[in-house]
């Protein structure tokens, strides 16, 4: 029973998802004691959250594969007025599936707008250190144009000598 329970796990992609999420809370770690200001923290947390849901939703899953769907049978007994009971139950099973599924696309999507927001970020960084670099490397072509007229000078002054 425990070893078809693991095989389940493994199909599903739990054991992946918690290997992950292991790793995210290791580089979490690392990076909380490193530095303060850490701009990718709330993605990571975001993130692990995104993943616990999907963990969470996944072995919920597997528990219910273990159920059996009542199945219809013929038999010759008069129906009950309880039967409609069963009817609401499976319209609540249904009401909360969504609310499951909604509020993980809702993490989902968070996550996804924080990771966005912290590409824009690094975009608005990686396009500023670049301005600065095409700066600076039009200062080094002046400088290296002035030196090179100065080179000339000096050389000519030197050929003069020589003749």
């Amino acid at each position: 029973m425990i070893r078809h329970y693991k095989i389940n796990l493994y199909r599903s992609g739990v054991a992946a998802h918690i290997k992950l999420l292991l790793k995210l809370i290791q580089d979490h770690k690392e990076a909380c004691g490193k530095e303060k200001n850490d701009r990718r923290r709330m993605l990571r947390v975001a993130t692990m959250m995104t993943i616990l849901d999907t963990v969470r939703a996944r072995i919920q899953k597997c528990q219910s594969f273990g159920k059996r769907k009542p199945e219809l049978r013929r038999c010759n007994t008069d129906l009950k007025a309880n039967q409609s009971s069963s009817g609401d139950a499976a319209v609540v099973d249904e009401k909360e599936k969504l609310r499951r599924e909604l509020s993980a696309s809702l993490a989902t999507r968070k996550s996804l707008e924080i990771m966005c927001s912290s590409l824009g970020k690094e975009k608005e960084i990686m396009a500023a250190e670049l301005s600065r670099k095409v700066q600076e490397l039009k200062g080094l072509e002046e400088l290296l144009d002035d030196l090179k007229a100065q080179n000339q000078i000096l050389l000519d002054k030197v050929r003069k000598r020589v003749i």
